[in-house]
């Protein structure tokens, strides 16, 4: 499977500026992000998190790590 994931954070606070996913299951990652935006989830926190192994949502925990 191919694609990538970007979060875009500011550096001082870890907030979440913008996200996006580009690939086969891209929908299904995005509301991800989406929910740690509108929650104000800092990137670090979302780096902290311990997603279902193995699926494709480990990618947004390795994006914001």
């Amino acid at each position: 499977m191919e694609g990538f994931a970007k979060i875009i954070a500011e550096c001082a606070s870890g907030q979440i500026l913008g996200a996006a996913t580009v690939g086969a299951q891209a929908g299904e990652l995005i509301g991800e992000s989406a929910v740690a935006m509108a929650g104000r989830v800092s990137a670090w926190r979302v780096g902290d998190t311990q997603p279902s192994y193995p699926t494709l949502s480990e990618l947004i925990r390795w994006t914001a790590d």
